[in-house]
């Protein structure tokens, strides 16, 4: 079966989704051959991971939608070919990691994945969980993960099942930056042994020493195919804020105070948070930062109330929301003129945030950008003055991530809100004005 020198052949295809008349992708042409690395760039809303999909054969099949022109996976037809069969050929590291997630445990996860298409390995695993740090999380039930580790997760789950073309659809987002290293010095690992690599990434610095070939999207078309060189210019891969505004000065007045926080999740031992001391002002930017694991995300829901702390007290003075790493489980109405008609000033809300101009689209239908956007626009809309987000700028474009803080700093500065935000993302030490990190789950 894999003879063929050509990993992936794609050639002049076009994607409809279920429902709409304009194709996401249009004549997309590439070849790549085994062992290649291919770095899939673009703006959010582009095709990129539509891209993806089709090349899993999934389109048509588990997702409403059609596809006109030819794929080829090492000559076999990813829609004519058994579900077993491309299991042992693809491994998929979606963008949304949580959605993958079978088995209610690390362990049983990397298991089940292995047994799919061989028999079980325990040395093999046990190396996986110790490359991707997750030897320690091994019994850890999967719904109480980071996204961080659940990335960590799904990228390992993949590499059990010893796939000959790994697609991997914006796999740094949630990871710290050691854990990036990890990720792409094991990918450097993997084409060495033939292993064919895509790539969904807007950090291309990091992929640089080791991509062969990098694929430009906009607005479904193909821009560019071929080496990287001297793409910059034309497309930029960061972002550069000193077009946007800043943070007033925060209040003397404290809104949240947390004393004496300590959490252990159900059926552990072992305490995430230790001890947390944590004061907020009002007008505050809050930049919550540490590695992966450390306990950004549960602090963050200790602070709004979704988890009652273990030992400790929040004393809150003012309404607080979560909105977390996936927006879409934070909304309550199909679109995104609905999650903000609760405020008298929803048409200035939707300016603020830039999305007057698709008030009317139903939330399922945006990019990442826009539904952050439209989340926090509807948190001012509801009363809250605290908001705490979590991972907000998490696999963005520069220019969708740009946006998101330019909303956050409006409604900072406007709308007179609280903002607390976890993050990896060190782009937040150029507006927070207060920053603290977690290690451990213990203030450092």
């Amino acid at each position: 079966m894999l003879n063929n020198d050509i990993a992936v052949e794609v050639k002049n295809l076009t994607v409809w989704y279920q429902n709409q008349n304009e194709p996401v992708l249009r004549n997309i042409s590439f070849r790549l051959a085994r062992g290649e690395v291919l770095l899939v760039y673009g703006k959010s809303g582009s095709g990129k991971t539509t891209l993806l999909r089709a090349i899993t054969g999934t389109i048509g099949k588990i997702i409403g939608g059609r596809i006109n022109g030819k794929i080829r996976l090492y000559g076999l037809d990813p829609y004519n070919t058994s579900p077993r069969t491309l299991l042992k050929l693809i491994g998929y590291v979606p963008q949304e990691p949580w959605y993958s997630i079978i088995a209610p445990t690390t362990w049983g996860e990397l298991i089940l994945n292995q047994l799919l298409i061989e028999e079980y390995d325990e040395d093999f695993i046990n190396k996986v969980l110790e490359h991707y740090s997750l030897h320690n999380l091994r019994n850890r039930l999967t719904y109480t993960l980071s996204a961080g580790e659940t990335q960590r997760l799904i990228i390992a789950s993949s590499i059990v099942r010893k796939a000959k073309i790994l697609l991997l659809d914006e796999p740094t987002s949630f990871l710290d930056e050691e854990h990036r290293r990890r990720l792409v010095s094991y990918v450097r690992r993997i084409i060495n042994n033939d292993v064919t690599v895509i790539v969904v990434d807007h950090n291309i610095e990091l992929w640089a020493n080791i991509v062969d070939k990098i694929l430009v999207l906009d607005r479904g078309l193909m821009k560019y195919f071929g080496k990287p060189d001297g793409l910059e210019k034309e497309y930029p891969f960061n972002v550069h804020l000193g077009s946007i505004g800043r943070i007033l000065r925060p209040g003397k007045e404290f809104i949240l105070n947390a004393r004496n926080i300590w959490y252990r999740y159900p059926g552990s031992n072992e305490y995430v948070l230790k001890g947390i001391d944590l004061q907020v002002r009002k007008g505050e930017f809050l930049w919550i930062k540490g590695p992966n694991g450390s306990g950004k995300t549960t602090l963050l829901k200790i602070l709004s109330g979704i988890l009652k702390p273990s030992r400790g007290i929040v004393y809150k003075h003012s309404k607080v929301i979560y909105i977390p790493e996936n927006p879409l489980l934070y909304f309550s109405e199909p679109t995104i003129a609905d999650e903000v008609r609760f405020s008298r000033k929803a048409k200035q809300l939707l300016e603020l945030v830039g999305l007057s101009e698709i008030a009317q689209r139903k939330l399922r239908f945006t990019s990442s950008g826009e539904r952050r956007r439209a989340a926090i626009a509807s948190a001012i809309a509801r009363g809250y003055s605290i908001i705490c987000l979590d991972e907000p700028t998490a696999g963005l474009d520069p220019f969708s991530k740009k946006s998101v803080i330019e909303a956050l700093i409006h409604v900072v500065n406007e709308e007179k809100a609280t903002i607390i935000v976890a993050s990896h993302d060190d782009i937040f030490k150029e507006i927070a004005t207060s920053i603290i990190e977690l290690k451990g789950g213990e203030l450092r």
